[in-house]
């Protein structure tokens, strides 16, 4: 799992989360786990509007985006396992993220049909979904998307530092198997602390979440279960750029979005 943009202070172990501030939105319980879902537009006919966010983000990070589209559509965000309010379940690995996502959907009580928008790596976790539960999903829109191909700085524990590297090239695990199981007893938790220095990119959000971005990544050390916290995003990019026929989304509507220079 690669986290940008962070600096580790320091590692503490720990049994648990301290909530100081409750979860902005819906707590689903999915079978013995919750994951967090904000809503907008929930009474709202028609499709619903999927957000997927991107590594080492959450799903406040597209509170610009969801009360506009919840003014004509129901419009999900999913903090995704051990991220933000979601408890951490079975893990990071991606195939299990689109498995929880869809319960989290669908015990939530938002039906398909879906439209599926996903950021960075939230882009892969969004062409998964999309071929997993294929006759439910009427759209993707691609925002900055992560690309199986892409070039990352690697941590070389070795060399003991970060390295540009294909990070499908890394992959040296299997693909594990998704669980379905109720989750009766999770494993040791650990945690660190981390830093993220915002800037200015928080100066359109509300005041409120502000403090609940600072709060998540500033105050609130980030946890995680011993030995579930590997994404298998190398693994599964590995996969994905091999066998490119079994990703592609056929007659699904497409909208790719990349960001640029302003002219």
């Amino acid at each position: 799992m690669y986290i940008l943009g962070f600096l580790l202070l320091s590692v503490v172990n720990g049994n648990s989360q301290t909530i100081n501030y409750p979860p902005p939105g819906e707590l689903v319980d999915i079978g013995g786990y919750k994951l967090h879902l904000m809503v907008e537009g929930k009474n709202r006919s028609g499709p619903t509007i999927v957000f997927f966010h991107g590594a080492g983000d959450i799903a406040l990070i597209w509170n610009l985006v969801l009360p506009k589209v919840g003014e004509f559509a129901k419009a999900v965000a999913i903090d995704q396992a051990g991220e933000g309010w979601s408890d951490h379940g079975y893990g990071m690995a991606l195939n299990q993220q689109v498995y929880d996502s869809h319960e989290a959907l669908r015990k939530g009580g938002y039906d398909p049909p879906y439209v599926i928008v996903g950021h960075s790596l939230g882009g892969i976790i969004a062409n998964l979904f999309a071929i997993e539960y294929k006759d439910e999903v009427n759209g993707v829109v691609l925002v900055d998307a992560t690309h199986p191909d892409v070039v990352l700085k690697i941590y070389n524990k070795e060399t003991k530092i970060l390295e540009w590297k294909k990070m499908r090239l890394t992959a040296d695990e299997s693909i594990p198997q998704i669980k379905t199981e109720i989750l009766t007893e999770s494993g040791e938790t650990s945690s660190y602390q981390i830093k993220k220095d915002f800037g200015d990119k928080l100066n359109k959000f509300s005041e409120r979440d502000q403090k609940l971005f600072n709060w998540i990544y500033n105050e609130r050390p980030y946890t995680y279960i011993k030995g579930q916290e590997d994404t298998y995003e190398a693994e599964i990019f590995d996969e994905m750029y091999k066998n490119p026929k079994n990703y592609y989304l056929g007659e699904t509507p497409l909208i790719v979005i990349t960001g640029g220079e302003k002219s």
